[in-house]
This record gives C-alpha cells, sequence and structure tokens, in this order.
C-alpha cells in the first residue's frame, strides 16, 4: 500500500516523518479533511484571530497530494 504524509502548519509547521499506509491518494484526501476535523474538535482556537490551519498531504515522493486550509473571521456585530 503507498504511505501517504500529513504535515501540518498552524504558525508552526510539523512534519510527519512517519506517515500513514492507504488504499489511495483518494482514500489519503478523505483522511487530511477527518484530520482536519479532529484538530478542530480538540483546539478551535487554531484557526482564530487571522490563524490559518494548513495539512498538506504528500506521496512517498514527497509530491503533492491535497492541501486543506481552514481559518475563521468574526463577522460584524449587527445593531
Amino acid at each position: 500500500m503507498p504511505r501517504f504524509f500529513f504535515h501540518i502548519d498552524d504558525h508552526v509547521s510539523e512534519i510527519d516523518e512517519d506517515g500513514q499506509e492507504l488504499p489511495s491518494a483518494a482514500e489519503a484526501r478523505v483522511q487530511a479533511i477527518m484530520y482536519v476535523g479532529a484538530l478542530l474538535r480538540d483546539e478551535p482556537a487554531l484557526v482564530w484571530d487571522g490563524r490559518q490551519l494548513e495539512v498538506r498531504v504528500t506521496d512517498s515522493e514527497g509530491r503533492p497530494v491535497t492541501a486543506v486550509h481552514v481559518s475563521a473571521i468574526d463577522a460584524p456585530l449587527r445593531d
């Protein structure tokens, strides 16, 4: 099975040295979305105040597979 690496950048880069074996690039894309969801569930402040969370997925050759970017801003309050 191919190995995919899930690198995190939330103003600090965390390089995935181990990776995960998955059946396909399509499954790696699904896992990237689920991974971002889990990160935000545990630490929602990762995307407030102009901060952006990025999870980049690469294959075993270092080629990009997908990237997920998430940020959030407060809407202006209406009176």
